[in-house]
């Protein structure tokens, strides 16, 4: 427990760091960019160095960073330059749920059946099903997601099986979670396979079948469980992926989601929602990472928090 409890401090201390790295370099580079967030509107001159004065980008750039540094140790991420009196975190939580909605349904169908699939085609090695399989996987993952998006709304949206696009009830999460799916499935169903098809062929599974053990236990005890660890491994950034919004599925099917709101920010130089928006993208995915490193120790037992040993 005492050395679990230093492994989580330093990577807790690692995860702040890493934030503030984050935080900085997003910083400097969204005023790298040439212009203000009120160029495109026409007002007078005094009325813009007030609106200037208000969001505190007259001052310096050290000043500002310093601000937006001590404000979002608060947990004040600002306003909106575009949105009038709509605050940074009041948008990231309206737009999440969306894309994340999306994303979860597309994680439970692709993820599983992946596994499956890769599973079955690893077992039945150089049969007709084996062959389905990858087939499956090579198409599934070569074909862009907005042509399977694009047909799965001719093919079963314009024959009013589903709707189209838009969002508001359980029935128009379903396309575009399908579509997000596919190429996930086929990569986990590929991966899968292969994965399965090492550790198969290792030294302790001709022990384990050497000693008697059913072929049930060494697929399941021994086959599928180290199998997983590198799918384990690749989760953090598929979920990342997912959840955060895609912006190309959320177009096609008109989806008021992050991925969305994360083009239409960078566009209008919305700096504030732009650098939120990132700063929550990195949060998610440097807790996802952490909750990785637990998983390994119990997916396999060699691998300790503490450096490995015993």
């Amino acid at each position: 427990m005492r050395k679990l409890g230093k492994y989580l401090l330093r990577r807790f201390a690692f995860m702040i760091i890493t934030l503030w790295v984050i935080i900085t370099i997003s910083f400097f580079f969204m005023k790298l960019l040439p212009g203000t967030p009120f160029d495109d509107e026409r007002i007078p001159e005094a009325v813009l160095e007030n609106m200037m004065a208000q969001y505190g980008l007259d001052k310096s750039i050290p000043e500002q960073y310093v601000l937006y540094l001590s404000n979002v140790v608060q947990g004040d991420f600002g306003v909106s330059y575009r949105i009038k009196n709509r605050e940074v975190t009041t948008i990231i939580a309206e737009k999440f749920a969306p894309s994340a909605i999306i994303g979860i349904h597309a994680l439970i169908i692709s993820v599983p059946l992946g596994i499956i699939l890769g599973m079955i085609a690893a077992l039945r090695r150089g049969t007709a099903i084996d062959y389905a399989a990858v087939g499956f996987a090579v198409i599934g993952f070569a074909i862009p997601s907005f042509v399977v998006a694009v047909a799965l709304q001719y093919l079963i949206a314009g024959n009013g099986l589903l709707p189209s696009a838009l969002w508001g009830t359980y029935e128009h999460v379903i396309l575009p979670s399908i579509a997000l799916a596919l190429s996930m499935f086929a990569y986990y169903a590929r991966m899968m396979r292969s994965e399965m098809l090492e550790v198969l062929g290792q030294d302790y599974i001709k022990t384990a079948k050497s000693k008697g053990l059913s072929s049930t236990a060494i697929i399941f005890k021994h086959a599928f469980r180290n199998s997983l660890i590198p799918i384990i491994t690749s989760l953090p950034v598929v979920i990342l992926f997912t959840i955060s919004g895609s912006l190309v599925i959320e177009q096609i099917y008109s989806i008021p989601g992050l991925g969305t709101e994360l083009v239409k920010s960078v566009l209008s130089r919305d700096y504030t929602v732009s650098m939120g928006l990132t700063l929550f993208y990195a949060v998610m995915y440097i807790v996802a990472l952490f909750i990785v490193d637990l998983l390994y120790s119990v997916v396999d037992p060699r691998i300790r928090v503490a450096g490995g040993s015993e």
